[in-house]
């Protein structure tokens, strides 16, 4: 990429446009937003996911009293192997709908490395993205200080334009994410 002149923006990025995707109603209805503005372009969807939960929760969970021989490690392996491929399906799921709706697009499961904020981040620099694109949830200002907000993460440190859709307001009083 070409430096920008003094005066004038840095140029886009001319990777494809990257989207996260969980699979929430937030993510479809930010997914569909993209696709209007942006088919036929070429797009990554992303899922992150986070490897090593299943240990952490047993040896941080109820039974964290437990001395580390008693968790069971295949037991959490095979957990964690279905983590991964729930986000193999949610990545799948959001990516045919993505080229329903015209967009030229391919799958990502990302393992979370920080935070999910910051593995999208990552890889829209890594892609050279012109834009990323998240869904948000409507939360209370305490819910937002407590569980922090993704969205805003990403538009405080993503190094190209964000696209946040929000959930459709039926689904947002329903408690859609």
């Amino acid at each position: 990429m070409r430096p920008a002149r003094t005066g004038y923006p840095a140029p886009m990025g001319t990777g494809p446009v990257v989207i996260g995707y969980d699979g929430s109603a937030a993510a479809d209805h930010a997914l569909e937003e993209a696709a209007a503005l942006l088919a036929p372009r070429e797009a990554v969807v992303v899922t992150v996911w986070e490897s090593g939960y299943a240990s952490t929760l047993a040896l941080s969970g109820p039974g964290a009293m437990l001395p580390v021989a008693a968790v069971d490690v295949r037991a959490a392996a095979a957990l964690d192997e279905g983590f991964y491929e729930n986000a193999r399906r949610v990545a799948d799921r959001g990516t045919a709908r993505a080229r329903e709706l015209g967009l030229r697009a391919e799958a990502m499961v990302v393992v979370d490395q920080l935070s999910v904020a910051d593995t999208l981040v990552r890889v829209a620099e890594d892609r050279d993205s012109p834009l990323l694109v998240v869904g948000s949830s409507e939360h209370s200002t305490l819910g937002d200080l407590v569980l922090g907000s993704t969205s805003k993460r990403v538009l405080k440190q993503a190094p190209c334009a964000v696209l946040v859709g929000r959930a459709p307001k039926g689904d947002r009083q329903r408690g859609g994410n």
